[in-house]
């Protein structure tokens, strides 16, 4: 009788041992707001939504975007922040997509780390995986893709560009835009002057009627600066209107897409 007594104290102290353990183990594998996960490392591979480049991360190889940012990329993102989420639909852009220069850094190399956050994303109702980096929140690409339309990789570019509402036409190949038409002019009906036209006097010499992009050749240096989709081109690069770009391209010519001056420098 008292060895039966004492083998079930024995086995009721060995189950609330088991059941403390049991708790600390859970406990230590509960993440906290802000523990770093791992690395985002740099990457050559450049991103675009519907022909538009956006900041690529390579999160354990694959691409994250940034939540908020999708919001110059014809998506609406909502922040709840009573249940700390973020909800992405379709809709109408609220924000300008920024130029993104080119990534410098050796491929592989560590950016910067992401971090766990208690910040969930939803497609719809369907919750989709997310890290905090930087401050802020990225979703791989493929659920956008797979959500709200296709994606094609291009290897030999080094480019992976989703396309939303059937924009690609098939794998590998970036649709154009349509030229516009150029209507044949209406032909007027030719006149017989009824007196010949005034000879100009020899004394009076036409006048000079030099073209625009005559004027801005003459007026251009031996080098100018651009940044990539810009409108205008720059006598210096110390010119206050780059002095957030980081991708400054020089040259003796800049492309035919640039005909202006910057009006700062």
């Amino acid at each position: 009788m008292m060895k039966k007594r004492r083998l079930s104290v024995f086995v009721i102290v060995l189950i609330v041992i088991m059941g403390i353990a049991s708790i600390q183990s859970t406990q230590a594998h509960e993440r906290r707001v802000g523990e770093r996960l791992g690395d985002v490392l740099n990457t050559d591979i450049r991103v675009f939504i519907n022909d538009v480049q956006i900041m690529g991360y390579n999160i354990g190889g694959h691409t994250y975007v940034v939540v908020e940012d999708l919001r110059a990329y014809g998506f609406v993102v909502v922040w709840d922040g009573i249940t700390r989420a973020l909800h992405i639909s379709k809709g109408a852009s609220s924000e300008q997509a920024r130029i993104i220069p080119d990534n410098l850094q050796p491929v592989g190399s560590v950016a910067f780390p992401f971090l766990y956050s208690d910040i969930v994303t939803y497609i719809g109702s369907e919750r989709i995986s997310s890290f905090n980096v930087d401050g802020s929140t990225v979703t791989r690409i493929n659920y956008i893709a797979d959500a709200f339309g296709r994606y094609v990789w291009d290897g030999a570019k080094r480019e992976l560009r989703v396309f939303v509402d059937g924009e690609a036409a098939s794998i590998g190949q970036i649709p154009t835009i349509a030229q516009p038409t150029t209507p044949t002019p209406t032909q007027a009906p030719t006149l017989a002057p009824t007196t010949p036209p005034p000879t100009p006097s020899p004394t009076t010499p036409p006048p000079a009627t030099p073209t625009t992009a005559a004027q801005a050749t003459q007026n251009r240096p031996a080098i100018v600066f651009w940044v990539p989709n810009g409108t205008v081109w720059h006598s210096t690069p110390n010119c206050r209107s780059l002095a957030r770009s980081r991708d400054i391209r020089s040259g003796p010519t800049p492309p035919a897409s640039i005909t202006r001056r910057c009006s700062n420098c």
